[in-house]
């Protein structure tokens, strides 16, 4: 099943809301990744360290009751990574966090890309 294919089971709004944000999101991740070449080496090896850490406890997420959504263990070290490297690192690390949850929680691919860029919008 490809995207398109999912993504005609939706309404014109649904539609054109998840374009946009796929657009804005992709846009703002870009951006975000072409700012870590900033990054030296030392301070690099220990950002890729904690963003395997991130993906590792992102694979396992805890559905809130009640609810479609689901938390990752791996939010602190986002923060972690914004505290010590700045905004452009923790949206990258952030966006593959919830990629990865979303890959671990939903079978629909506009669902995964969404949470990947909506959750790079909001950083």
């Amino acid at each position: 099943m490809t995207i398109f294919s999912e993504l005609s089971k939706e309404n014109r709004l649904a539609k054109i809301y998840w374009v946009i944000s796929a657009i804005l999101g992709s846009v703002i991740l870009t951006v975000s990744s072409t700012k870590l070449y900033l990054i030296d080496g030392a301070s690099l090896l220990t950002l890729i360290l904690l963003t395997m850490v991130v993906i590792f406890s992102g694979m396992f997420p805890v559905r809130i009751l009640g609810t479609h959504s689901v938390i990752t263990p791996s939010e602190v070290y986002v923060f972690l990574i914004a505290l010590m490297f700045g905004g452009a690192a923790a949206t990258c690390v952030a966006a593959i966090d919830s990629f990865v949850a979303t890959c671990a929680s939903s079978k629909r691919w506009i669902t995964r890309i969404a949470a990947l860029t909506t959750n790079a919008t909001a950083m």
